[in-house]
């Protein structure tokens, strides 16, 4: 009777073992074609001649998955603007961006943040809107993408200077 039981548990799996790793290779392969993760980036203008010089970037993608897998999430931005002050007579303090993205195509997604600006009281002095559209590498390794930027003083005035196009790239950072 025991032999029976331990036959039929090694037939179910040996029936099963297949499946696992099918199912196991299908998620490696979704989760290489997605955003989750941490990444390094690069902001260069997409203006002739350059609106401003290259700014470094680093973004974290939270999934939300959904019932087709991960098609949307979070995000946290961080970039060279945002560490260094701007000087007076405006001075001001610069916020990480914080936003959501979301899959619209084969490896496309969209990406929309909002960053602040304070001044050294405290109070609002602006709000920078960036929206892109990037395109991940067949590896799920790299994304490119362009996109737009606009920054708004507190008083709903455009900042000078604080609108255009932008292009970006990035690359998955590998943390251990």
């Amino acid at each position: 009777m025991n032999s029976k039981r331990i036959f039929l548990a090694l037939a179910i799996v040996a029936v099963l073992a297949p499946l696992s790793t099918i199912t196991s290779a299908q998620s490696r392969v979704h989760s290489k074609a997605a955003l989750p993760g941490s990444w390094r980036a690069t902001f260069t203008s997409a203006e002739n001649p350059p609106q401003f010089a290259p700014i470094p970037a680093l973004f974290t993608f939270a999934e939300k998955p959904g019932e087709h897998g991960v098609t949307e999430g979070t995000l946290v931005e961080t970039d060279g603007g945002e560490l260094v002050p701007i000087p007076p007579p405006n001075q001001a303090f610069g916020s990480p961006g914080h936003g959501v993205w979301r899959k619209i195509g084969d490896r496309k997604y969209e990406i929309k943040f909002l960053t602040i600006a304070v001044n050294p009281d405290g109070s609002l002095a602006a709000t920078g809107r960036i929206r892109l559209t990037v395109e991940l590498n067949e590896e799920g390794d790299r994304f490119e993408g362009e996109g737009t930027f606009k920054f708004i003083f507190a008083d709903g005035t455009a900042v000078p200077g604080g609108s255009g196009n932008e292009k970006i790239k990035a690359r998955l950072i590998e943390l251990r």
